[in-house]
């Protein structure tokens, strides 16, 4: 554990690169909210049907609620299962609205664009800041240590990209891996240093690093009911 945890701060001090994704209109994404894209950019008879499809959702998610408190659990589960039928009913009224609109689809990717540039510069301040507390913690061999090693991962990983670039195979560009997974290690191996003499920074980092996790799982939790709901649907659909 101690060893994955030294591994994921050391990745802070290397360098990255981020792909592109591809916008789907059947699940939410983090950040990105379909239902708020139709709100903000359809037609008033549009958006005044969405609105009440989603105070109907609203209400019948109150309803869960006060069932639970009440401690009645076939009455949740029974209002649960409207809560759910709403709720797709809803994605697939969102679903057919943006996909039968240009603007609407343009919107959606816009946001997604906008929330991808949010999430990369949110982790480069994060890494940034790791980075800048373990450095200030390390000693001057240390320091040193640090930035020869991000110096020299990042000239590896730019002589790897234009390999590939140049049409370079994977047994082409072994040695250049090698090279890269040494550099790691040796970042790694500093870092763990560091962090082995200072156990509070140590406990810092590991507690604010379970908090972004805990929240990164949250952040997903809706696609997974999302999905969920889609099997449930086309089960139905089926039988």
């Amino acid at each position: 554990m101690k060893s994955t945890f030294f591994g994921l701060i050391a990745a802070f001090f290397a360098i990255s690169a981020a792909g592109e994704a591809q916008a789907r209109l059947s699940l939410p994404k983090a950040g990105v909210n379909p239902v708020r894209v139709v709100i903000n950019n359809a037609d008033a008879s549009t958006v005044a049907r969405l609105k009440a499809s989603q105070d109907a959702i609203n209400t019948a998610r109150d309803t869960v609620g006060a069932y639970k408190k009440a401690g009645d659990k076939e009455a949740t589960k029974a209002a649960v299962k409207d809560l759910r039928s709403k709720q797709r009913e809803r994605d697939k009224f969102v679903r057919k609205t943006i996909s039968g609109s240009d603007d609407l689809k343009a919107a959606l990717q816009a946001e997604v664009k906008a929330a991808r540039v949010a999430a990369a510069k949110k982790r480069a301040t994060v890494r940034k800041d790791v980075g800048s507390r373990i450095a200030a913690a390390a000693t001057a061999d240390q320091q040193a240590s640090l930035e020869a090693n991000k110096t020299a991962i990042g000239g590896v990983i730019a002589n790897l990209r234009a390999a590939r670039k140049g049409g370079a195979s994977k047994e082409d560009t072994q040695d250049l891996r090698k090279e890269l997974a040494g550099l790691q290690k040796s970042q790694k191996q500093v870092v763990g240093e560091i962090l082995k003499a200072n156990e509070t920074l140590s406990a810092a980092l590991k507690s604010e690093a379970k908090g972004r996790a805990r929240e990164a799982r949250r952040s997903v939790k809706g696609q997974g009911k999302n999905r969920r709901n889609v099997r449930q649907r086309r089960a139905t659909k089926k039988s």
